[in-house]
């Protein structure tokens, strides 16, 4: 049996939760379980998030069964079943037209569409019907199967598990599974520009889409005075990136025992940060540990991990327009994130 409590990371979209991960799993004797729930790579949650967000918004008062069987099998299966769960996601992946298809499958289920053949840009849904579930029968079935048997041999190694697509969630998380969580902040301004530097879709995600955050919109912008919102198509990515970060910041007033990491702070000495870390989280520091932070600490791009460090925390300045950076600062405003940005993730 596993007697370790799992270690959950989870940050936004371009947080720098990958290379934290890559970092944390260098220790000895550690399971590390990259993103579980993102449906474009695992027919786990390709399967039972179906009824759900891409980024599901979750409080104590809602149910997600599927959702939770999902989460308990990763947790509680070993690693030759979770590389079984990556196998049959080849099978999803197969063709990089079929990766178009389920990257467009995605962006239809949350209420955009999109309006270029690359698939980086995006505009409101057309579709008056539910979005259509892609049917892969036996994908389907040896995925059930693997549900059905993950709780039966668990690991005795250290559970890491890494996700970008639970931080709305993570109050009903905790409240469901015992986990260290670990939460990745960065500030917006090089999120932003690292959406804009890769033309990603998910700085686009609309969020609101869940009737549960149409419920509960008027708790994180209250002056709004209205249940649904849509901002200016121009100010849509700041907005969404605002709105995760109020939700976090909700949580984390109700979470003293999660662990905030500025990625910002930590790229400016990260190994005498990240062993403070380890000594927190109860891992085990190696040289394993130093020479992986040394490995990643070099030219990258794209979605390699691998960054010089000392560049990354003021990198934006030179990437966001004027206009830019002030639709950043107007959002920070109007959600006022200014005083959590200054306490939990800007250098001091």
């Amino acid at each position: 049996m596993n007697h370790k409590i799992p270690i959950l990371i989870v940050g936004l979209p371009r947080s720098g939760t990958t290379w934290f991960g890559e970092v944390l799993s260098s220790a000895h004797n550690t399971h590390y379980v990259f993103e579980p729930d993102n449906e474009a790579l695992s027919p786990v949650a390709w399967l039972c998030k179906r009824d759900i967000h891409r980024y599901p918004y979750l409080t104590l008062s809602d149910t997600a069964v599927d959702y939770q069987q999902m989460w308990r099998a990763v947790i509680g299966g070993n690693r030759w079943s979770w590389y079984a769960n990556v196998a049959l996601g080849l099978l999803i992946r197969r063709t990089k037209s079929h990766d178009k298809e389920l990257e467009a499958y995605i962006g239809e289920k949350t209420g955009l569409r999109y309006i270029d053949k690359n698939m980086h840009r995006v505009g409101g849904g057309t579709r008056q019907q539910p979005y259509l579930v892609e049917k892969h029968s036996f994908v389907e079935f040896l995925t059930r199967k693997f549900l059905g048997i993950g709780n039966l041999s668990q690991t005795r190694q250290q559970v890491i598990l890494k996700s970008v697509h639970a931080p709305l969630s993570l109050d009903w998380f905790s409240a469901h599974f015992p986990a260290k969580v670990v939460l990745v902040l960065r500030n917006p301004f090089s999120i932003y520009a690292s959406y804009k530097r890769l033309h990603l879709p998910d700085g686009f995600r609309n969020l609101f889409f869940q009737p549960a955050f149409q419920r509960d919109l008027h708790l994180y912008i209250p002056h709004l005075g209205q249940t649904t919102f849509t901002p200016n198509p121009e100010d849509l990515m700041a907005f969404q990136i605002m709105l995760i970060y109020k939700v976090i910041e909700s949580q984390i007033a109700k979470h003293p025992e999660w662990m905030l990491v500025s990625h910002d702070r930590l790229c400016v000495s990260p190994h005498k940060d990240y062993r403070a870390i380890f000594d927190e989280l109860g891992l085990k520091w190696s040289e394993t540990t130093d020479k992986k932070i040394d490995e990643l600490n070099k030219p990258g791009k794209g979605f390699d991990p691998k960054r010089i460090s000392q560049d990354q925390p003021h990198k934006w300045k030179t990437e966001l327009t004027l206009c830019e950076q002030e639709t950043i600062t107007r959002w920070s405003t109007i959600f006022n994130l200014n005083d959590f940005f200054q306490e939990h993730v800007n250098l001091k």
